[in-house]
């Protein structure tokens, strides 16, 4: 698909680490790659991936990198701009959390997160649109207004991390840091063709995060290939840079039968060709009943959301010294399904301490045990599955959509598959597998225990070896 890319544009394409490799080596200059990723930025600002664009810093930075013997520093990310989503702070930019409160909250420190990847070259290229204050799964912000996909500018993004995702896709960026609770990086990732991983929770520092739910959110690395979401997990945890792929030949994977409930008809038939493509190349694939699994989710997810946002999100305002309280943050929210939510837990709290202390004592234990008792009874490496549903709706159909001929919640919908990891504290990958026959992308997750990262990024550099490359968004030129 390179014919899409014009002579001398090609640093689009580039990932993370490569783009790094070819500045400390001097055979492209990092501002002539900043230059030309911040032209496309320009292009592409109909998708409306960002609340906020660093683009002197970036000039300047790269200049000063260029004249300073880039050829003496040993960085892996030396010159490359990475994207931050919008609830994770930078020190001296915006942490708006996509909310209007939020849009003068500029905080004097960055998140550890990103002090890992700065301290290794990268450069912040700005701060990327999402689901206001991460509550959704579209993009569709009514403060800063919806994310297109790159793929067809008519569907969403995807949510919360969809700035991230349509970034990364569109060739702005080759990389981001984003957060996930039920699924915020991994969905975006699988409807905009593009690599996105929820590490288990704890693996990255949590300072600095305009959170949900302490005990569910995590920040996640999105990126245009598994090689770099390798690295930058490296990176923040202090592992290896590098991982060999697993022996696919050696793997045993269990599909949970009910992920793969009423799917869309292309996204089941390409399930369908990488499993029997697994298992002709040695895997073995469990079909297994999670019933016991999903029916403990659905009971453990929300609740300790609704309880402990109202309680985390004013620490946060704390620590940073926000000039804004919880109550002006409600009060401003511009999105209707988030203004929603929060009008009910505002005037009703209807997750109290009983509920809560029930959900965390008992309720997510026995969820954590059944994963783990599948895991064991079938000695599986990871669960796999296809991340969404369905590919990413239409911009208008962000409250409701119609699939395979049922209109369903499109929130739901899309959180089918991703949320339980975030109250099972399991950790996950996705990888783009292709396209619908409207051009729409695919994702395929795997899952594991937790503290499995490694095996996990493994198994998809294994993998994204045997699949052919993920095409480009048809207008990715000029």
């Amino acid at each position: 698909m390179i014919k899409h890319i014009q002579a001398g544009q090609e640093s689009l394409i580039l990932g993370a680490v490569e783009a790094g490799e070819k500045i400390s080596e001097g055979s492209i200059s990092a501002s002539e790659y900043v230059e030309q990723l911040l032209k496309r930025a320009d292009a592409m600002g109909h998708l409306n991936a960002f609340t906020f664009l660093n683009r002197e810093a970036l000039l300047q930075d790269t200049k000063k990198l260029d004249q300073n013997c880039r050829k003496s520093l040993s960085m892996p990310l030396l010159g490359v701009p990475i994207g931050i989503k919008s609830n994770i702070d930078v020190a001296g930019m915006p942490t708006n959390a996509g909310t209007a409160a939020l849009k003068n909250h500029i905080p004097d420190r960055t998140a550890p997160a990103v002090t890992a990847l700065t301290t290794a070259g990268a450069l912040v290229a700005g701060k990327l649109n999402m689901h206001e204050l991460a509550f959704g799964v579209t993009s569709n912000n009514g403060v800063f207004g919806e994310v297109r996909n790159p793929y067809n500018v008519k569907h969403v993004a995807g949510g919360s991390s969809g700035g991230n995702a349509a970034a990364i896709a569109a060739g702005i960026i080759p990389a981001a840091l984003g957060t996930d609770t039920g699924g915020s990086t991994r969905g975006p990732a699988a409807l905009c063709g593009i690599v996105g991983m929820r590490p288990t929770i704890w693996r990255y520092p949590q300072a600095g995060v305009v959170p949900i739910s302490h005990t569910r959110d995590t920040i996640g690395p999105m990126a245009r290939n598994v090689k770099d979401v390798v690295c930058l997990d490296g990176l923040i945890t202090g592992e290896p840079l590098h991982i060999e792929p697993a022996n696919l030949g050696n793997l045993r994977l269990g599909m949970p039968d009910t992920f793969y409930d009423n799917l869309h008809p292309d996204i089941e038939r390409k399930m369908e060709q990488v499993l029997d493509m697994l298992r002709q190349l040695g895997t073995t694939i469990v079909k297994i009943d999670v019933s016991d699994m999903t029916s403990l989710a659905s009971e453990v997810s929300m609740p300790i959301c609704f309880y402990e946002v109202l309680r985390d999100i004013p620490r946060y305002l704390s620590k940073t010294n926000a000039s804004t309280t919880l109550e002006d943050i409600v009060a401003q929210i511009g999105s209707p399904d988030v203004r929603g939510i929060f009008d009910i837990l505002m005037n009703e709290d209807r997750v109290g301490e009983r509920d809560y202390y029930d959900v965390m004592a008992i309720k997510r234990p026995a969820l954590r045990a059944a994963c783990r008792h599948h895991f064991k009874e079938h000695k599986l490496d990871a669960f796999v599955f296809p991340t969404t549903r369905l590919p990413a709706p239409l911009i208008e159909d962000h409250i409701e959509t119609v699939h395979n001929g049922q209109t369903i919640s499109t929130f739901q919908a899309l959180i089918l598959n991703t949320d339980y990891a975030g109250s099972a504290d399991m950790p996950g990958v996705t990888i783009p597998i292709g396209l619908t026959q409207d051009g729409l992308p695919i994702g395929i997750e795997f899952d594991g225990l937790p503290g499995t990262d490694r095996k996990l990024l493994s198994i998809v550099t294994a993998l994204e070896a045997q699949l052919p490359p993920m095409p480009l968004p048809d207008f990715l030129s000029f």
